[in-house]
């Protein structure tokens, strides 16, 4: 069971677009997704990315790996209910990263 606080830190990093396409993505994907992908996905920059991701790392929402020069982040819990409501999401935004993520897996 989480804490107070340790809700609270979810719902402050999933109240960013960026990081709930990020973790929709993830949710999506079922699999672990290269720093790369987010950003051609999510038409950003790798800085941008990275920013968003240590948000998700602290909130404990990721995981990441680095392999050489890349970075790979997965989901802690893919079980999650609040993650079951995010991947059902519909809206433009979410229906463009499906498309790019589509092309470029």
């Amino acid at each position: 069971m989480k804490s107070l606080n340790q809700q609270n830190q979810t719902f402050q990093a999933l109240s960013d677009p960026t990081r709930l396409r990020m973790i929709r993505t993830l949710k999506v994907v079922g699999k672990e997704v290269c720093q790369c992908e987010f950003v051609d996905i999510s038409e950003t920059s790798p800085a941008n990315i990275s920013r968003h991701a240590r948000v998700l790392l602290y909130a404990g929402l990721i995981q990441e790996r680095k392999e050489g020069k890349w970075m790979y982040y997965d989901l802690t819990d893919r079980r999650s209910e609040i993650l079951k409501v995010i991947e059902k999401g519909k809206d433009a935004v979410f229906a463009g990263d499906d498309k790019r993520l589509k092309q470029r897996l």
